[in-house]
């Protein structure tokens, strides 16, 4: 696999903010996610949550339960493989992006332009095949399009 361009910074209407690449071994592959900052920790979580001035956008994060949950999908490889795939609040696609390294056509969802891009970001970066990138509100959800998974992790439901 080639080396990926270097990380660009997320110019937005609340501030600038470096992307760094996160690494993540899939079978052969080796995917790169663009995230603006990495949540490991519950210590981590509460300072983000809670430092609102200086709080990059939630979607391009890296948390916890997405690491996990791609990490499940890695280790279900057989199951994903030829299925198709919907990620609801996609962020920055790393779940979904490990079922495209399976082999699974994927449709990653999120309700921001902004984490859209990124997610759309990651996928070019990482040569995804088979994956569309959808702005979509789950809440008023119009697609009658049956997948064989719906995957989430992370969600934040906005009271309006």
């Amino acid at each position: 696999m080639s080396t990926p361009a270097a990380p660009p910074v997320l110019r937005t209407t609340i501030g600038d903010f470096p992307l760094s690449a996160c690494r993540v071994r899939v079978g052969a592959r080796e995917l790169s996610i663009l995230h603006t900052n990495a949540v490991i920790s519950l210590e981590e979580e509460v300072r983000f949550l809670h430092h609102t001035d200086t709080r990059a956008p939630y979607g391009v994060v890296l948390w916890p339960a997405a690491i996990a949950l791609a990490h499940e999908i890695a280790t279900r490889a057989d199951e994903f493989r030829g299925k198709t795939v919907l990620e609801l609040g996609a962020g920055t696609g790393l779940p979904g992006l490990v079922a495209a390294a399976l082999g699974a056509s994927v449709v990653l969802s999120d309700r921001s332009d902004l984490i859209v891009d990124v997610c759309r970001m990651n996928g070019e970066r990482n040569n995804a095949a088979g994956v569309e990138y959808r702005v979509a509100d789950w809440e008023e959800w119009v697609d009658v399009t049956r997948y064989d998974w719906i995957i989430g992790s992370d969600i934040r439901l906005v009271a309006q």
